[in-house]
């Protein structure tokens, strides 16, 4: 027979243990499904990571021990916790906490798919905010922004990739995430077309100009590596030996990076990331006639209301 000196406190240890163990391992299974069968990017799963994260310390603190006890009174209690949280030593804006709980809908469909919940994601309610205006560039702007990789990058290598990138995002539209994960074979020059992946089962091909299909040939015929990422940081383009990974493929980040530098250097007064030139893609395609249905396909995009959100 075991003998506590303080039965109380480590009883309460115990099932504060217990807690985060339940919660955490079907929060990993969440976030191993996302990788492996929903192919989600790795960006995603790591902020679906830190969302979650959070909702595990609430179940901590709150003794909500395994997903059955994840009811409408637990999330209502979830929101209001969000809306006191504090991250240095400001509380988060109401965008934010309607990241976590986009992230904690996704985990409790997962739940319910799996049936281990009936609890309907639908009882997560995202708080109701102001929709931003929508930023794109004008004409002026978007030919300053193609020509500054030759009038600020000093290696010819990086003034051809640089350009390359800016070609596909104005002619594409595509997400930042789509371009970084883009490799050799997905570009076909001579249909003018590049293939965007989605997932194993969803892809899409998207038709480039003229002028982005010469930029990528010229950047391509430049490099001297086996690197299958078609666009690469050229200081890191070795490859694991053990993973077979590419270690010099550009990450999303870099490539947001990337167009806020040249924004910046060549003088447009608003900051301009991959999504500012996916806004410009959609807005331009919308005056040339584009339907709805039309420019959500070229989009890729899974819902029809942000396609519409152009048309407003």
């Amino acid at each position: 027979m075991f003998h506590f000196v303080n039965a109380p406190l480590v009883f309460s240890f115990i099932v504060s243990y217990n807690i985060a163990a339940m919660i955490k391992r079907r929060i990993v299974e969440f976030l191993e499904y996302l990788e492996t069968k929903k192919r989600r990017a790795s960006r995603t799963v790591r902020n679906y990571d830190l969302y979650l994260k959070r909702f595990r310390s609430f179940a901590d603190a709150k003794k909500v021990i395994d997903v059955s006890d994840i009811t409408s009174d637990a999330i209502a209690k979830y929101q209001a916790w969000l809306r006191a949280f504090v991250v240095d030593k400001k509380q988060i804006k109401s965008n934010t906490i309607n990241y976590h709980l986009i992230a904690l809908r996704a985990f409790l469909k997962y739940l319910v798919h799996k049936k281990l919940l009936f609890l309907s994601p639908a009882k997560v309610r995202l708080n109701r905010h102001e929709r931003g205006v929508m930023v794109c560039l004008c004409k002026p702007e978007m030919e300053k922004l193609l020509k500054a990789p030759f009038q600020f990058a000093s290696d010819k290598i990086i003034q051809m990739r640089d350009l390359a990138i800016l070609e596909l995002l104005f002619c594409t539209g595509m997400k930042v995430s789509e371009l970084a994960g883009l490799k050799k074979p997905d570009i076909n020059v001579g249909k003018r077309q590049v293939v965007v992946h989605r997932g194993e089962e969803k892809e899409r091909a998207i038709a480039i100009t003229n002028q982005a299909a010469y930029s990528v040939t010229q950047y391509l015929n430049a490099r001297r590596d086996d690197v299958p990422a078609l666009f690469i940081g050229h200081d890191r383009t070795l490859v694991s030996r053990k993973t077979k990974k590419s270690l010099g493929a550009l990450t999303g980040r870099s490539i947001e990076r990337i167009v806020e530098k040249y924004a910046r250097l060549c003088g447009i007064n608003i900051r301009v990331t991959p999504q500012v030139i996916r806004n410009t893609f959609a807005a331009r395609q919308v005056k040339r006639g584009t339907l709805q249905d039309g420019l959500q396909s070229e989009l890729g995009c899974s819902s029809a209301n942000t396609a519409k959100r152009f048309f407003e």
